[in-house]
């Protein structure tokens, strides 16, 4: 990723801090409203994982220019994720509704390019996670 793209996803990272938790709420609310299947996938009680979801964007953000280094944590949450449930497909929901939530809540300063950013970001976790499930397909196959 290019340092352009890093700096715009830090600082749009930056504008929805006050309501980072609000926004991660949000995006669970919208997936109990249109996919309720993958809003199963979540404790009834998400209020816990409001400002964890996040504050893990944030981690991810804050060390995109060196990604290689999340890839084993962002790999045990996706075996995590995948113990629940989730599939590539619940991914693609998920991400769809959090850039839709980002982009009703930055409005006009919301640009193609910032979601273009945040789309490659969030495939690249989501590459990482199903990598965990992948290796741990592969363990127990053996």
């Amino acid at each position: 990723m290019l340092r352009k793209n890093i700096e715009r996803l830090r600082a749009s990272y930056k504008w929805f801090a006050p309501c980072g938790p609000a926004l991660i709420a949000t995006v669970l609310r919208n997936l109990g409203d249109y996919h309720p299947g993958v809003r199963a996938l979540f404790p009834e009680d998400t209020s816990h994982l409001h400002r964890r979801f996040f504050e893990t964007l944030g981690q991810v953000v804050k060390s995109v220019h060196r990604f290689h280094s999340l890839e084993a944590p962002l790999a045990d949450l996706g075996r995590k994720a995948a113990a629940e449930g989730a599939n590539p497909g619940t991914y693609r929901i998920v991400r769809d509704e959090l850039l839709t939530v980002m982009g009703e809540l930055a409005g006009d300063d919301w640009t193609q390019a910032l979601a273009e950013d945040w789309e490659q970001l969030l495939d690249a976790m989501i590459g990482a996670m199903l990598a965990g499930t992948m290796t741990e397909e592969l363990r127990k196959a053996a």
